[in-house]
């Protein structure tokens, strides 16, 4: 069988990607090489991003579960089975029935139930993402399309809630962060930038 020359494989792995390469290399071989090299850069990136979630999301699990041991509430966060009424603050972003149907498939043999942990485990890093908020992603003024305008209102809404979360539970994850000077309010357990 004969091997494949780069003008074979380069279609494969993508048209606007590749041509993007291609019209930076003066050949195939250097374009297939160029790509080459970004998947090298992205498997050498999954590592520490890996990493990065795991610390993030253990802070915020133990931010939360402190908060949740001093508000004197009963089995865990992740596993109440009335979290409006029990923790409202949290309640947003909490998503049980998800969580637990990701961790059942997860399982060790024997066991029927996912606790709290395999629920954690199995969080995708969106969940964290979503706790935290985008604040500075959304545009301060409202649009004037109707269809925008209500995305907009539920990103505003969502952002209220993180800001929320943040000053009641989440401050206690990330000990270090500053608050700004002016809106210290929102960050009464941070230290205050200089």
């Amino acid at each position: 069988m004969d091997a494949y020359s780069p003008k074979d494989v380069l279609p494969l792995l993508g048209g606007p990607r590749v041509a993007i390469v291609l019209n930076a290399a003066d050949n195939a071989e250097e374009a297939l090489e160029a790509c080459a090299w970004e998947l090298d850069l992205g498997q050498a990136l999954l590592k520490p991003i890996g990493l990065a979630e795991v610390i993030v999301r253990n802070s915020i699990d133990s931010a939360i579960n402190q908060w949740w041991m001093a508000q004197d509430l009963e089995n865990t966060w992740t596993t109440c089975s009335d979290i409006y009424s029990s923790a409202p603050v949290l309640a947003p972003f909490v998503h049980r029935t998800e969580w637990e149907k990701r961790a059942k498939q997860y399982l060790h043999e024997g066991q029927e139930v996912a606790s709290h942990d395999d629920m954690i485990s199995h969080a995708t890093l969106g969940t964290w993402k979503n706790m935290v908020g985008n604040p500075a992603g959304l545009s301060p003024r409202a649009p004037i399309e109707s269809e925008r305008r209500e995305s907009w209102e539920a990103a505003r809404k969502r952002d209220a809630q993180c800001a929320r979360l943040w000053k009641d539970v989440l401050y206690q994850a990330f000990p270090n962060i500053r608050r700004p000077k002016r809106n210290a309010e929102n960050y009464p357990h941070a230290h205050t930038s200089a």
